[in-house]
């Protein structure tokens, strides 16, 4: 009887999940394997932009200073003395994250996205605790951050990690008009 009921159960599991569900699951954590973070360089433009426009365009609306930003990193991040990462498996950008100071000890995280089908295979976390890192090695003491109320999953990992959620910050002003909450991280233990 055991056996049987092992059997039953695992053919409703399989019923409950499409093959196809399946598949990209198994997808998904297999690349989950290969990840690199690989500093930017002007040729992965195009993928920090497009990567960038996919979850705006699902989730909010995109702001002129959205577009700037994606148009042009190199001086609206970069030459700010900022960094920007992208998260490869193999050949493929598949998240990008931006670190740009706020001042000598605060450090604001931007531009952070992951590829829809990697979502929610803890591939986010893994690119959190990559920006949190490089935050600490740059000797930043906090981190602050914008969201947006229907950011729901985004807001909980960064809950998940450690951030709180702000009134208002002197130096964070929202260029986009649309984000109503600030975030941020101590990153001194």
């Amino acid at each position: 009887p055991d056996l049987l009921e092992k059997i039953a159960g695992i053919e409703q599991a399989l019923q409950r999940k499409g093959t196809n569900q399946r598949i990209m699951e198994r997808m998904a954590l297999q690349a989950i394997d290969k990840l690199k973070f690989v500093p930017y360089e002007a040729a992965s433009r195009e993928e920090f932009r497009q990567l960038n426009l996919d979850w705006l365009e699902a989730y909010l609306e995109i702001s002129d200073y959205d577009r700037r930003v994606l148009d042009d990193p190199e001086s609206m991040i970069l030459e700010k003395k900022g960094f920007i990462y992208l998260l490869f498996t193999g050949n493929e950008v598949v998240g990008t994250y931006a670190l740009r100071p706020v001042n000598k000890t605060e450090v604001e995280l931007l531009k952070f996205t992951v590829k829809r089908r990697l979502r929610k295979h803890g591939v986010g976390t893994r690119m959190l605790q990559h920006a949190i890192s490089r935050a600490q090695e740059l000797k930043f003491s906090t981190m602050l951050l914008f969201t947006d109320e229907k950011l729901v999953d985004a807001t909980r990992l960064y809950l998940k990690n450690g951030f709180k959620m702000i009134e208002k910050h002197p130096a964070m002003k929202d260029p986009t008009g649309r984000c109503g909450t600030i975030m941020q991280l101590s990153l001194t233990k």
